[in-house]
């Protein structure tokens, strides 16, 4: 769930009793809810943006199973000897959820390489003031929410967007002039970027659509069978079902129509990543390791997430949402995954939804960092 998790509340998804979503968060409110920990342990209750204080980190300990043992495929992903370095690192996800697998698995590459490394979750703001605290070191969530917050972009977590545009009624986005479109979120939310960027791409004045907001994106595919919306974006990890329950057409896909559009970013301290450059590549190259399982080695991945999520569901299940997450190309394992452009264009987007406030008003050299990704990639992508 990536600037697009900045502009909407953490995304929860129930699809034959699996939660799906990708981690992000709104504009900073005034409070948050309680932080858990990655075996959803719920931690001590959250801090006021007043009080600043997140709730305390806990170790993102995999749930066993004898058919899970994601331990044997890890070692085929060198990495670097990290042994004497601690990582505290925090996510904007409420609950473990399979869209997020991928965050947990950069933590475990960081373990299979030495280091001790710890990973949060918490809602709303929470995840973001920990970092701000000091009380954790980096944060997954919105590229505004972090920024505004004074923090430092150190490099990619979701680098796309998992949304699909469908519709029961229309066949192609030429057809959205004078139909409704229900947004998950505000009409300042990913959604309503989505849909403006994409009818851009067909020369679609906005206000040839009528938006209409209608609280998640999980109410979408009901009202479009029952003929009260006539398209929508939903999570590609519905996309199956939703066609086998109304026979929905695609219209777009976000991480194709709007590719630069990221779900969520890896974000710092400025004074930490002065003090722990070592430390920002070493994420980035957990990074494109746990992209490499991602694209390589689905069994691999498939396991990590089963660890992660505690089983909640079968692995035909979790394959299922393998298979939709790649063809949306979720976590690219390639250089182009993040740029000082990237982060520029996912900017203006913000910006221009009025998401940027406070300290996310700066130059884009004063808020992100390349020179960490640049060394990951090649180290990793050699």
């Amino acid at each position: 769930m990536s600037i697009h998790r900045a502009f909407s509340r953490v995304s929860v998804i129930l699809v034959g009793g699996l939660l799906l979503a990708a981690c992000g968060g709104s504009a900073a409110p005034a409070s948050s809810a309680p932080a858990a920990s990655a075996s959803s342990k719920p931690a001590a209750a959250s801090p006021s943006a007043a009080s600043a204080k997140p709730s305390a980190p806990a170790s993102a300990k995999p749930a066993t199973s004898a058919s899970a043992k994601p331990a044997g495929s890890a070692a085929a992903v060198p990495g670097p000897n990290l042994k004497g370095m601690d990582f505290k690192m925090t996510l904007g996800a409420g609950a473990p959820h399979v869209a997020d697998s991928e965050t947990y698995i950069v933590v475990q590459m960081l373990k299979k390489w030495g280091a001790t490394a710890n990973l949060t979750l918490g809602s709303g703001n929470t995840p973001t003031l920990a970092v701000v605290s000091g009380q954790e070191e980096v944060v997954a969530q919105g590229l505004s929410e972090m920024i505004n917050a004074g923090l430092t972009i150190i490099g990619p977590n979701q680098p796309h967007v998992d949304y699909v545009m469908v519709s029961k009624s229309l066949k192609s986005v030429d057809q959205l002039p004078g139909h409704t479109f229900g947004l998950g979120g505000t009409k300042q939310g990913i959604d309503a970027v989505l849909l403006h960027a994409v009818l851009a791409l067909h020369k679609i004045p906005v206000d040839k659509v009528q938006e209409v907001e209608i609280g998640s994106v999980a109410n979408a595919v009901n009202a479009m069978i029952a003929g009260k919306l006539d398209a929508a974006f939903i999570h590609a990890d519905t996309v199956k079902k939703a066609q086998q329950q109304g026979g929905l057409n695609i219209l777009a896909t976000a991480s194709k129509d709007v590719s630069w559009s990221a779900d969520s970013f890896m974000a710092a301290k400025p004074d930490w990543l002065k003090a722990n450059h070592a430390k920002a590549v070493a994420i980035d190259e957990a990074y494109l390791a746990a992209a490499k399982i991602f694209n390589n080695d689905p069994k691999q991945w498939i396991a990590y997430a089963q660890e992660y999520t505690q089983h909640a569901n079968t692995d035909q299940v979790i394959s299922d949402a393998h298979d939709l997450f790649k063809t949306s190309n979720l976590w690219p394992d390639d250089a182009a995954a993040y740029s000082a452009a990237v982060l520029q264009r996912n900017w203006d987007a913000a910006n221009t939804m009025k998401d940027i406030q406070g300290r996310g008003n700066r130059p884009l050299a004063q808020w992100s960092d390349v020179t960490a990704w640049q060394e990951a990639a090649k180290a990793m992508l050699q």
